[in-house]
């Protein structure tokens, strides 16, 4: 069963939530400032945190997000923890869910050697991508998103899950 959290709260607080989702430990980074960008697997740095406008934390068991509001950060949770201190119950909103989906989001790039190393032709860059393995010596790298749907088939709600490797294409011509 999934649980839906949210509340806008102080960095303190903020950083007492992200504390304590222990279970993300083995989760992935993806945090925007001003002076940089990161997607990374997830380490807490607090003071990296705290300089963010926005990010999200993601895991199999759930996702954490942010959004920088003013002097407050703004968060929602969507998994399988029961409980934050700092964030008010909101899995109410949770009751029309007839159905969860996965898609996956395939990013930029493709493997040329068996490397941590993604390239794309078309803009031209290099991409480091937070996965272990090697797959695929042509793989790519995707996003898997869990969908979670109402009887009309609208998607409520979305969440991270985890960035993975998937078969690239052999030959694109064909």
């Amino acid at each position: 069963m999934a649980c839906l959290f949210a509340n806008t709260v102080d960095f303190e607080q903020f950083i007492r939530v992200i504390k304590s989702c222990q279970h993300m430990e083995n989760g992935v980074l993806m945090s925007f400032s001003p002076a940089q960008n990161v997607f990374e697997k997830f380490h807490l740095k607090e003071k990296e945190l705290l300089k963010t406008q926005e990010g999200r934390i993601f895991a199999e068991s759930g996702e954490i997000k942010w959004r920088r509001i003013d002097r407050d950060m703004r968060m929602v949770y969507l998994g399988a923890q029961q409980d934050f201190d700092c964030l008010n119950d909101h899995s109410k909103h949770l009751k029309p869910v007839i159905e969860k989906r996965r898609s996956d989001i395939i990013l930029w790039g493709e493997r040329t050697h068996l490397e941590n190393e993604w390239i794309e032709q078309q803009v031209p860059h290099r991409f480091n991508y937070p996965i272990d393995g090697n797959l695929f010596a042509k793989g790519r790298v995707a996003i898997e998103v869990e969908n979670f749907f109402d009887n009309r088939g609208v998607a409520l709600f979305s969440r991270f899950c985890r960035v993975k490797e998937i078969k690239g294409e052999t030959d694109a011509s064909r």
